[in-house]
């Protein structure tokens, strides 16, 4: 038997016995934490374990609860309970009332903003669960977002949200993600900087550096045209950003001619 497989049995064990604290020691026993890299696998089990289990998502509601509302640094090993909640709630989001339902979207909405980031990758796992289950939903959730004056954390998770390869598929889900991506772009090229930190606008162009890529390459029409468009702009910044994004595998191996004419264009 594999450790994961192991592991995941383990799991199985706990939720079904509904032993909320032989499951919480576990976490935090196996959470790889302090380190570089979280148990990301063992975050996911349990969110599918609940994704697929409505009756017991609802009986541990309460549990998730707790766990998210925890205070601990982003490098503690308890900060698995919270991360786990976090991924937990897109898997359960439908199982809810209208009422519980918004608590979660605020609970997700105020992760997107959150100083340790470890809580600003996984709460996009949470949204792409959610666009999973019901993109409608996914793009009710993020309209919202984007009609409330946005943060530019904001912007950058709900752009890495949308760059996921299962959420570019269907002709709405590269229609919204390109509407996404302009906006994101335009998000940057009129940045407030009275508002805002450099560190907001160095996350947010971060996260512009390599999302952007994941969409041209599965809506490269429509993609390299506005990419072309930014570059007439002719802004340093944007240009670094899309040489960037350029310069990755999946347009640079996919797309090489695309890739080439953009490239001295940028160049000249």
């Amino acid at each position: 038997m594999t450790n994961h497989k192991k592991q995941e049995e383990l799991y199985v064990q706990f939720l079904e016995r509904n032993d909320f604290k032989g499951l919480e020691n576990y976490l935090i026993e196996n959470s790889n934490l302090p380190g570089r890299m979280v148990n990301l696998r063992l975050i996911a089990t349990v969110a599918n374990f609940f994704e697929s289990n409505e009756e017991l998502s609802k009986s541990w509601y309460r549990i998730f609860n707790s766990w998210f509302d925890i205070k601990i640094d982003g490098n503690s090993p308890e900060i698995i309970l919270v991360l786990t909640a976090l991924e937990s709630f897109g898997g359960i989001y439908q199982n809810f009332s209208r009422k519980e339902q918004l608590l979660i979207e605020k609970k997700l909405k105020d992760s997107l903003n959150d100083e340790r980031w470890r809580v600003r990758e996984i709460v996009t796992e949470s949204y792409k669960r959610i666009g999973l289950l019901s993109y409608g939903d996914l793009i009710k959730l993020f309209e919202d977002i984007l009609s409330n004056d946005p943060t530019p954390l904001e912007v950058r998770g709900l752009l890495a949200t949308v760059a996921h390869p299962n959420l570019l598929i269907l002709e709405e889900q590269l229609d919204f993600s390109q509407k996404i991506l302009e906006l994101s772009f335009h998000y940057y090229l009129n940045f407030d900087e009275k508002t805002f930190s450099k560190e907001d606008k160095l996350i947010l162009k971060k996260g512009l550096s390599f999302a952007p890529s994941v969409i041209v390459s599965k809506n490269p029409t429509v993609g390299f045209q506005y990419f072309d468009k930014l570059i007439k702009i002719d802004d340093k910044e944007i240009n670094t950003i899309i040489k960037t994004n350029l310069k990755k595998k999946r347009l640079e191996n996919v797309f090489p001619d695309e890739v080439e004419i953009l490239l001295s264009e940028i160049n000249k």
